[in-house]
């Protein structure tokens, strides 16, 4: 316990460094992720994790396999698999009282390009769409890019369906070269094949 200068004793109840009450993190299996489980208070809090009934045990594998760990007072999961993901519940307590949080812990899945862009030869002052349809979990955010420049909207350059789609208006010869998108989420960025616009 921490004491002032007059001597008395100052007592702290628990507070977790992430006060969120429910905290959801998305990873894929075979990952290794950090629990925001650290808390502080006066006394020091003890910090417990348990997803249902099953408590981590100390720097080994528990019983039903799941890979924990405590490394420097932080819960590890090493090397994901199906049955780590859930809703775990940390508690700190000390001598004041104690004080829980949810974490879910979600199935990531990578960005998926189901729909490429394709090469297109266009007039100018014309109008030309390309499309980059993905799927993963989380939604993954698109950014479009032209000869390895991310593409702003402006007058000419609009996107649709959640960034899917890339319209350019008005084509000018300057706008031919290549283009591709690159679809990202929490769990990993999948970038599409080079698409070549040609402005003639």
């Amino acid at each position: 316990p921490d004491s002032s200068k007059d001597g008395c004793v100052c007592l702290q109840f628990p507070t977790f460094d992430d006060p969120t009450p429910t905290t959801q993190i998305y990873m894929a299996v075979g990952e290794t992720i950090n629990m925001p489980c650290n808390a502080t208070g006066s006394p020091s809090p003890s910090i417990s994790l348990k997803k249902q009934t099953t408590v981590p045990r100390r720097g080994r594998r528990s019983r039903d396999k799941r890979n924990f760990l405590i490394l420097n007072g932080r819960y590890t999961i090493t090397n994901a698999v199906t049955m780590d993901f859930g809703t775990y519940v940390c508690t700190a307590t000390n001598g004041l009282g104690s004080v829980s949080k949810q974490i879910e812990i979600v199935k990531g899945v990578v960005p998926n390009i189901a729909k490429q862009p394709q090469s297109s030869t266009n007039n100018i002052g014309s109008t030309v769409q390309f499309r980059c349809v993905n799927t993963g979990v989380p939604s993954p955010t698109v950014t479009w890019y032209r000869n390895g420049k991310a593409i702003g909207v402006d007058s000419r350059h609009q996107f649709s369906s959640n960034g899917e789609i890339l319209t350019i208006s008005n084509l000018q010869t300057t706008d031919s070269g290549t283009i591709e998108c690159q679809a990202s989420n929490a769990v990993g960025v999948t970038t599409s094949r080079e698409a070549v616009l040609t402005v003639a």
